[in-house]
């Protein structure tokens, strides 16, 4: 049975969204965590860990490759070489790590932000190949320059799950290239999830347990690199920042992936049921595509006919819901909000009447 756990003071979710927001915000539905208890296998693990009072350099909990390599064949029925997984403290560090060596890097808006600013910040030119209508414009990133694509599958904000047919469609547009492809979603797809580096052996793919059992703040992820050449670039470099994975994350995943998935099935459910109750309550005037993967909506509000400041207003001070801004997934995020539905779904009802009774104040 899993337990909801809002309003943690500490948490940037809920800590930290009258910073960003405003004051007037009293519901936190914005960064891509949840307010559920962790799985109780990793919570005792993790007290056990804990119990003894030295925290010096640990050794890789012993079971946690096995634990992975048995983690992808029984889900993914994918079995994966030992030797192709490098641990990270997180994926972003890995996104950062496998356009090193690139000049131009080609994403896929509207996307997670880190997307935009990770390329950027070392010098990369950014080639956007913005979506349309939640698909991949393949023909547009054929026209595209570029010498590595970072794919997000599933795909943050808008819940696609990419079919194993619309991604070799992409492998043979991008061809020799790389792709650096962001999976951390997948353990939450309700549809058969393909792994891109099942088709595209020049793919460095990157997963964590974070999102999908609530320890993001634990600090561990892994890549899944296939081709040797790349693979060996990877760590040569990953050695070279001298990025150590936290311990306790290792831990947590190990258990995580051993022990916790009738619970990762519970809460896929839970989430499914909290998107059915945002179908059912939310105004009609604001529309939406139900995600395929995650727990995040991709929320349109452009019927109201306000301006993009406008709805911010209407959200924020009105409503006093604090969702993600559409326009830090790029310019095409114009006139959309993200939602994450991870919550108690008496909060989240609640969250969804506050927006009903500011949408009424004006149409």
């Amino acid at each position: 049975m899993i337990r909801y756990r809002a309003h943690r003071p500490q948490s940037l979710r809920w800590g930290g969204m009258k910073e960003r927001f405003g004051q007037n915000v009293r519901y936190g539905l914005w960064v891509a965590d949840m307010d559920i208890e962790v799985c109780p296998h990793i919570f005792e693990a993790l007290q056990q860990r804990i119990s003894h009072p030295v925290f010096g350099y640990d050794l890789e909990p012993k079971g946690l490759k096995e634990a992975i390599l048995a983690w992808h064949q029984r889900r993914y029925r994918i079995a994966l070489d030992p030797k192709w997984i490098v641990y990270l403290p997180s994926v972003l560090p890995g996104v950062a790590l496998g356009i090193e060596g690139c000049q131009s890097v080609a994403i896929q808006p509207p996307v997670y932000p880190p997307f935009f600013q990770i390329p950027k910040d070392r010098d990369k030119e950014l080639v956007t190949n913005p979506l349309q209508n939640n698909r991949m414009n393949l023909s547009h990133l054929r026209s595209l320059d570029f010498d590595a694509l970072i794919l997000c599958s599933p795909h943050n904000p808008v819940g696609r799950v990419w079919s194993a047919s619309e991604l070799g469609k992409l492998s043979l547009v991008v061809g020799d290239r790389v792709i650096v492809s962001d999976e951390i979603h997948s353990d939450l797809a309700y549809m058969p999830h393909t792994s891109m580096h099942t088709i595209h052996p020049r793919t460095i793919s990157l997963y964590a347990a974070s999102k999908s059992f609530n320890i993001a703040g634990l600090g561990f992820a892994y890549g899944v690199i296939q081709d040797d050449t790349i693979r060996q670039k990877f760590v040569r470099k990953l050695k070279a920042m001298h990025l150590q994975p936290n311990p306790l994350g290792m831990l947590a995943t190990m258990v995580a992936y051993q022990r916790c998935q009738e619970w990762l099935e519970e809460v896929k459910r839970a989430l499914r049921r909290n998107m059915e109750l945002v179908r059912a309550k939310l105004h009609p005037a604001v529309t939406f595509s139900m995600p395929e993967g995650g727990y995040l909506m991709w929320l349109d509000f452009g019927r109201l006919g306000l301006s993009h400041k406008e709805l911010k207003r209407l959200l924020y001070e009105k409503a006093g819901v604090a969702l993600s801004d559409g326009l830090a997934f790029g310019s095409t995020g114009y006139g959309h909000f993200r939602l994450n539905v991870a919550t108690d779904p008496a909060l989240l009802e609640e969250a969804i009447e506050k927006i009903n009774e500011a949408i009424k104040e004006v149409v």
